[in-house]
C-alpha cells in the first residue's frame, strides 16, 4: 500500500504509466481478463496531476474507444462520468460563475469524446438518460457564466476574454459530445436520436448566448454555438427534421446581427445533410428563403466592407458565401438555379478566384468548377426535344428556366471570369490551387458550354500587354501564343494534360519555368 501510494504520488510516473497504458490499448481489447478497470482508475487519478493531463486524456480516449463494449454498462458509464466531470467540468458552486478549468480544451475533448464513444454501446433505454446526465455539468458552467458572469464579460479586459473563453470551451465540450452520438441508421421507433435529445436540452441556454450582447460580439462562442449546431445536424440526419424551421430561423437572425461566417456554415451543413426538402413544401420553402436570405445578407456585408478594408479582409465571409452556395449547388441543385441570388453570387466568385488567399480562392474555384458541370448537365436537358403532340413536361420547363439563368450569368461575366482566371495563374493565384483553377478554365473553353465566346475570351486575355511578368520580361508574347494555340487545339487536350499545360505556363510569369515546358505539348 506505501508503494502504490509512493507511485501514484509522482506525476511523472503517473505520466509514464498513462501513456503505457494507451500503447497498450489493442492488449486491453483482446484480453479480456486484461485488468481494464484497474487502468481506468489509474488514468482517472493520473488526471489530478497537470504533468500528465495529456497522456492521461489520450490513452483515456483510446481505452474507450477499443473496449467501449466491456464498459458500456450503465454504472460503469455513471462511475466514469461522475469521476471524469470533476476533473473535465466541475460543477459550479450555487450562485457562482463556474471555475476555470486549467486543463487544455484538447485533453477535456479527449475524455468527452471517449465516454460519448462508451454511451453509443449502451442500449436505447439507457443511452438518453447517460448522455442527458453526462452533457449536465457543461450546461450548468454555461449557465453560470451567462447568468453571473455578463457584468464581468461586459466590462473587458483580461478577466473579460477568459470569461468568453471559458464560455466557447463548454461549447465547444457540448458539441463533441452530440458529435460522438452518431448511431448506424434510425433509433428504434418511439426512441427520439440521442444528439437531437441533447440539442433540444441545450437550446434554452444556446438561445441566451445567442442573445447575449456580449457573446454577440465575440467569435469563438458563436463559432461554438454554430458547431453544436452543426454536430447536431450530423449525428441526428433526418431524424432532426421537426427542427430545421427553428434552426434556420435562429441560424439567420444570428448571422444578421452578427455577420459571423460560422452562420453560413451551419446552411451549408443542413444542404448537405437534407439536400433539397422533398414532400414537405412548407419547410422547402423555408429552406430556399433562408439561403436567399443569408447570400443576400452576405452580399451586403462584403459590399460594406469592399469600400473601407477590401476584399481580402472579408475572407472568412466570402469563403462561406462561396461554400453555402457550393453546397446548396452539389446537395440542392434545383433549389440554387432557381434561387434569386445566382447572378450575385457568380460575380462574387468571380472576384474571389482573383485573390491571393487561400480559402477563399479555393471556395471559389471549387463552386465555379460545380456550376459549370452543372451548366452543361442543365443545357443538354434543356436541349432534350419534347415528345411529338405534347406539352414540356415539369422537369424540362425547369430545366430550360435554369439555362436561361445560366447562360445569362455566363454570357454577362464570362470574359471577366476568363480573365481573372489568366491572370490569376500567372500570379496571384497559391500554387496548391493551380489544377483547381485550371479545371475552371477547361469547362469554359468547352464548345457545348460557351461555344466560340470562351474561345475569344481567352484570346483576349493572353493579349493583354499587362499581364503579370510582361513587363519584367518573363513572360512574352510568343508564350502567351504558344498556350493559346495548345489550349484551343483541335481535338483538344485531355484534362490531365490540359491541368499540366496550365501549371507550366503559369510557371513562366512567376519566373518558375521556362518557354521550353511548352515544346512538350506539341508533340
Amino acid at each position: 500500500a506505501g508503494r502504490s501510494a509512493a507511485f501514484l504520488s509522482s506525476p511523472f510516473t503517473c505520466s509514464t504509466a498513462a501513456a503505457l497504458v494507451g500503447a497498450y490499448a489493442p492488449w486491453f481489447e483482446s484480453t479480456p481478463a486484461a485488468p481494464l478497470e484497474g487502468a481506468l482508475r489509474l488514468l482517472l487519478h493520473a488526471l489530478s496531476f497537470p504533468h500528465s493531463w495529456h497522456a492521461a486524456a489520450r490513452a483515456f480516449k483510446v481505452l474507450c474507444m477499443r473496449c467501449a463494449a466491456r464498459l458500456c454498462s450503465a454504472p460503469v458509464v455513471q462511475s466514469l462520468a461522475a469521476v471524469a466531470a470533476t476533473a473535465v467540468a466541475p460543477v459550479p458552486a450555487a450562485g457562482q460563475v463556474a471555475s476555470y478549468v486549467n486543463m487544455p480544451l484538447e485533453d477535456r475533448q479527449a475524455i468527452v469524446e471517449g465516454l460519448a464513444r462508451v454511451l453509443t454501446f449502451m442500449g436505447p433505454q439507457h443511452v438518453l438518460d447517460s448522455a442527458l446526465s453526462m452533457q449536465q455539468p457543461h450546461l450548468a458552467r454555461t449557465q453560470s457564466i451567462i447568468s453571473h458572469g455578463s457584468s464581468t464579460a461586459a466590462q473587458g479586459g483580461a478577466a473579460a476574454k477568459q470569461l468568453l473563453q471559458q464560455l466557447a470551451d463548454e461549447l465547444q465540450l457540448m458539441a463533441v459530445l452530440i458529435k460522438g452520438m452518431e448511431f448506424p441508421g434510425q433509433p428504434p421507433t418511439g426512441f427520439a436520436h440521442p444528439a437531437l435529445k441533447l440539442l433540444e436540452a441545450a437550446w434554452p441556454v444556446l438561445s441566451a448566448v445567442a442573445d447575449a450582447p456580449v457573446c454577440r460580439q465575440d467569435r469563438p462562442v458563436l463559432e461554438a454555438v454554430c458547431e453544436v449546431y452543426k454536430r447536431a445536424l450530423q449525428s441526428a440526419r433526418g431524424s432532426a427534421k421537426p427542427l430545421l424551421t427553428m434552426l434556420l430561423t435562429a441560424v439567420g437572425e444570428l448571422f444578421t446581427e452578427t455577420q459571423q461566417a460560422a452562420c453560413l456554415d451551419v446552411l451549408s451543413t443542413i444542404a448537405e445533410v437534407f439536400g433539397e426538402v422533398k414532400n414537405a413544401p412548407e419547410l422547402a420553402a423555408a429552406q430556399k428563403q433562408a439561403f436567399e436570405d443569408a447570400a443576400g445578407a452576405a452580399g451586403a456585408v462584403l459590399l460594406q466592407r469592399l469600400a473601407s478594408q477590401g476584399l481580402s479582409a472579408s475572407g472568412d465571409v466570402l469563403r462561406s458565401l462561396l461554400a453555402v452556395a457550393d453546397a446548396h449547388l452539389v446537395f440542392a441543385r434545383e433549389l440554387f438555379l432557381s434561387s434569386s441570388v445566382l447572378p450575385q453570387v457568380f460575380q462574387w466568385a468571380v472576384a474571389a478566384a482573383s485573390l491571393r488567399e487561400k480559402e477563399p480562392a479555393n471556395a471559389a474555384f471549387s463552386f465555379l468548377s460545380h456550376l459549370l458541370a452543372a451548366s452543361s448537365k442543365v443545357f443538354a436537358a434543356a436541349a432534350e426535344p419534347v415528345a411529338a403532340g405534347g406539352a414540356a413536361s415539369a422537369e424540362q420547363q425547369a430545366a430550360a428556366r435554369a439555362a436561361a439563368a445560366l447562360q445569362k450569368c455566363i454570357a454577362a461575366h464570362g470574359q471577366q471570369l476568363t480573365q481573372t482566371l489568366v491572370v490569376a495563374a500567372c500570379d496571384t493565384s497559391p500554387r496548391q490551387l493551380l489544377r483547381a483553377l485550371a479545371s475552371v478554365l477547361y469547362q469554359l473553353l468547352q464548345e457545348q458550354l460557351t461555344g466560340q465566346l470562351g474561345r475569344q475570351w481567352l484570346l483576349a486575355a493572353l493579349q493583354s500587354p499587362e499581364l503579370p511578368g510582361m513587363s519584367a520580361g518573363l513572360l512574352k508574347a510568343s508564350d502567351c501564343e504558344a498556350f493559346a494555340k495548345l489550349a484551343l487545339r483541335q481535338p483538344p487536350l485531355s484534362r490531365g494534360r490540359f491541368d499540366a499545360l496550365l501549371m507550366d505556363f503559369a510557371a513562366i510569369p512567376r519566373g518558375e519555368g521556362t518557354s521550353d515546358a511548352l515544346l512538350a505539348y506539341e508533340l
